[in-house]
């Protein structure tokens, strides 16, 4: 197939990237053309002021500079695009003859900050009840006013949601959530794939546990700092904003704070032996989830995030009911402990099994041919 990836890259060119969506776009390109297909890469990346317009008018408006006629003469026999909220935006979607896949990493179409979650807890409230509920609220916001007004003023028939001949939701959660508002029939679940080759570790309990990711509200760090329990090691790999009363509570907990590690083969996760994943939302589906099983890392989650259906039952991790409190945290420590080389091997079969890379491309393939 002749196959177009458009994806408005959250990095500038050339530098990397800690986003899970530009990197699993980087591999699909990678994997696609592996396989013989004829790659387009229309990716798009950030450029100072003129960027920062283009990404207002792209989320405000839904409009942009990318003209779907452009599009159709590239004949590809489909397109598959990513995240268009920072570029090109989502009018072309109306116009475009070319056959469109889109992949949904996220709740924007039916959230204006993308997270259906405020406060601490799951809200969709914008789709159940309307795109004002962002501004009633204050979700983003600026940021969310905006992206409630695109709705309202521009975008009402939602084209990102109801253009494309299929969507790709990340999860069997997200698409519980998105076939509210759309025929289920068009949803296909493709989660994500390591960008890790597999690597056999002699992983031993002691090494600590890690964190990877923003600290970002919706991520539940603050919590999971506040209640860590301090006769364990934990160590945040991550950028955003805790406030100094959090960090002075991680000082006193045996959690330590590093910079964002881009390792190519995954090797500063050597030294751990479980990572944790406390998000209090749905999560499309978490790269780091799926490069941490094929390192052989088992997984402590909450029921929440698309990260418990990842793990599906397996002995590939634990799942404890929230991380809000020093004992559900202490027991499941224990419990992922119990057993802990049959975690690792689980891990590993997990990895080289059904959500192996040549699982994930076949899987791709067939739904982007569908499409044609």
């Amino acid at each position: 197939m002749r196959i177009g990836i458009l994806h408005d890259s959250y990095s500038p060119y050339g530098i990397k990237s800690v986003s899970g969506e530009d990197q699993i776009v980087d591999l699909e390109i990678k994997l696609l053309s592996r396989k013989g297909h004829q790659v387009i890469d229309l990716r798009t990346y950030a450029s100072g002021l003129p960027g920062k317009f283009q990404h207002l008018m792209s989320h405000s408006t839904g409009f942009s500079s990318l003209n779907s006629q452009i599009l159709d003469l590239l004949e590809a026999d489909v397109i598959h695009c990513y995240n268009l909220n920072l570029r090109s935006g989502y009018q072309w979607l109306n116009e475009v003859k070319t056959p469109v896949v889109a992949s949904l990493h996220n709740f924007r179409t039916i959230c204006p900050v993308a997270t259906a979650w405020r406060d601490g807890k799951l809200c969709f409230d914008c789709r159940d009840v309307g795109y004002f509920s962002a501004v009633k609220h204050r979700c983003g916001n600026f940021y969310g006013a905006l992206g409630a007004m695109r709705a309202y003023l521009f975008d009402q028939q939602n084209s990102l949601l109801s253009s494309p001949r299929k969507l790709i939701a990340t999860s069997l959660k997200m698409k519980r959530e998105l076939s509210k508002v759309t025929d289920s029939a068009r949803i296909d679940v493709l989660g994500s794939v390591s960008r890790f080759q597999q690597r056999r570790i002699n992983r031993q309990v002691g090494g600590g546990f890690v964190y990877l990711g923003r600290f970002s509200p919706e991520k539940g760090v603050r919590e999971l700092i506040q209640n860590w329990p301090s006769e364990f090691k934990l160590t945040l790999f991550g950028s955003g904003f805790l406030n100094a009363d959090t960090i002075n509570v991680a000082k006193s907990k045996n959690i330590e704070f590093r910079e964002p590690n881009f390792s190519e083969d995954g090797s500063f996760l050597d030294e751990f032996e479980g990572i944790i994943f406390p998000s209090t939302w749905i999560e499309g589906s978490p790269l780091v989830i799926y490069e941490a099983l094929s390192l052989g890392l088992p997984i402590l989650c909450n029921p929440v995030s698309s990260a418990s259906e990842i793990l599906d039952g397996s002995m590939a991790g634990v799942i404890i009911e929230n991380f809000l409190s020093v004992d559900l945290i202490r027991a499941g420590i224990e419990e992922l402990r119990r057993d802990y080389s049959r975690r690792t091997a689980e891990c590993y079969k997990l990895n080289t099994g059904p959500l192996s890379s040549e699982v994930w491309t076949k899987r791709l393939e067939n739904i982007l041919a569908s499409a044609c």
